[in-house]
């Protein structure tokens, strides 16, 4: 055969694979897009909290318009699609030139998220939360679906440390440095289990149901150590008892609070702020752009974390259910 006919032959067969490709193959070979999204996105972390995940790709010829990561799972028989534990904004997000774009009413995102939807597996109920910068109301309403508006609490990392502290509530200042003259911070798993025991109690102690596992917690937190994603902070005082414990996580642009607890039994009023205070500063050394509480519809620990300098965003949770089985479920069992 010519060396021409050789070439066609080879373009052919490479425009047939892709075309066989998946969109989930698709995605895991997009790294510079993953950096590019929230952390939350990245293959490794679906892999961590997913059996069952898939992907929804946009595109026009070359250019990706929006993607939705999203999780399945089967329960009573009904397939599932929504958010799993401690994996928020996992929802659809608009691109142009790979980099993420405000979506709401106005945007004209329609069609991108028709595309997305069009390739969604039928399902008996779907819940997701969105990012921040997502805000695409009527696409949902129009459909059926129930939106409710939540809140987080960002802080923006464009002012030097000095400035970030002076941006402090004067009592959440006097209580970080009265923490700092008796207590140093350790990073790592050395207490893990001390963690994952006062977490659960801080859930118990409210009178509230406690929905985590244990073996789901240490696979999250111990996998973000290894992926240079995440870190477990701990506060000790004087006679190196743990009074307070932080769990974050970082992108490429934010760190985000997940997790924490305080040991009541050796418990300091200022080792929970001193905790965050440390994360931000390692967030603000590592370059990134934003602290995010991760949410809180609690009125109090929400103007906790305002008084760090904090604006308050709101984000979206969208939901339906179509399955009867799964309303009942919901309405007797949450």
């Amino acid at each position: 055969m010519p060396q021409h006919g050789k070439n066609v032959v080879l373009v052919l067969i490479f425009l047939y694979s892709q075309a066989l490709m998946s969109h989930k193959s698709h995605y895991l070979t997009l790294t510079e897009l993953h950096a590019r999204l929230p952390l939350f996105f990245r293959p490794w972390w679906l892999n961590m909290v997913s059996d069952n995940w898939d992907i929804a790709i946009a595109k026009s010829d070359k250019d990706l318009r929006g993607v939705f990561p999203y999780c399945m799972e089967k329960k009573l028989g009904i397939q599932i699609i929504r958010n799993p534990s401690l994996t928020p904004y996992l929802s659809p997000v608009i691109l142009h030139n790979n980099e993420m774009v405000y979506s709401d009413d106005h945007s004209n995102h329609d069609e991108t998220l028709k595309e997305l939807w069009a390739q969604l597996p039928k399902h008996g109920s779907l819940e997701i939360e969105t990012t921040t910068g997502f805000n695409n109301k009527f696409f949902f309403k129009h459909r059926g679906y129930s939106i409710q508006e939540k809140l987080t609490y960002e802080l923006s990392l464009k002012p030097e440390p000095e400035m970030l502290f002076k941006g402090f509530h004067n009592n959440h200042r006097k209580l970080i440095r009265l923490a700092q003259d008796s207590h140093t911070i350790e990073e790592g798993l050395k207490h893990l289990d001390l963690f994952l025991s006062l977490h659960e109690k801080t859930y118990t102690r409210k009178g509230k149901k406690y929905h985590y596992d244990a073996a789901y917690l240490t696979g999250i937190i111990t996998t973000c150590i290894k992926e240079n994603a995440g870190q477990l902070f701990i506060a000790k005082n004087e006679n190196s008892e743990p009074t307070a414990f932080l769990f974050t996580v970082w992108d490429n642009k934010k760190m985000y609070l997940l997790l924490s607890a305080v040991n009541t039994e050796t418990a300091h009023h200022g080792a929970g702020r001193l905790l965050i205070w440390h994360a931000i500063q390692l967030a603000k050394q590592k370059g990134l752009s934003v602290f995010d509480f991760e949410g809180s519809m609690d009125e109090r620990v929400g103007n906790i974390y305002k008084r760090f300098g904090s604006e308050r965003k709101t984000y979206l949770y969208i939901s339906k259910v179509d399955s009867w089985i799964w309303k009942i479920k919901k309405q007797l069992l949450g």
